[in-house]
């Protein structure tokens, strides 16, 4: 990973890069679905009573679906974030350029998670994208907390 051959890394660079894949899968649920691709664990589909051969169905009235879809949602947020907090730590292991691109990933990965977390179910009719404004806030922030915090 970028030259660095430390299995630490590896393990925490895994981490990040398995938040960064869960948050994308989370955000294309709908997306995904519709091209016959589910990659939310059955276990967790069961464990919400959730079918989801009619998500396409779905409609902002169908409460008791999106409100064990809101649950799921809670389930594969925390997890993931708990990925992101682990593999955190690589930031502190590299140079400071690769230290700012790796925080870059993260933080984008968790605006995304954090817009998901906050709008629900609602990600099936809309779905959470970062816009402009947003980007420049995230490689801003990953730069100074990089910078500051050495």
């Amino acid at each position: 990973m970028l030259g660095y051959t430390e299995n630490s890394n590896i393990k925490f660079s895994n981490k990040i890069c398995t938040g960064l894949q869960i948050t994308n899968f989370i955000q294309d649920i709908k997306v995904d679905h519709c091209k016959n691709r589910t990659y939310i664990p059955q276990n967790l589909l069961k464990k919400h009573s959730l079918d989801f051969s009619s998500i396409n169905k779905v409609t902002k009235n169908d409460i008791n679906f999106l409100s064990k879809f809101d649950n799921l949602l809670a389930d594969l947020i925390q997890e993931n974030q708990q990925l992101y907090d682990e593999g955190r730590i690589l930031i502190k292991k590299l140079s400071k350029k690769h230290a700012i691109i790796i925080n870059i990933f993260i933080l984008s990965g968790q605006t995304i998670l954090n817009k998901i977390r906050n709008k629900k179910s609602n990600i099936l009719f809309k779905k959470p994208r970062t816009n402009k404004l947003e980007k420049l806030y995230i490689i801003i922030k990953a730069t100074f907390s990089v910078l500051l915090k050495r």
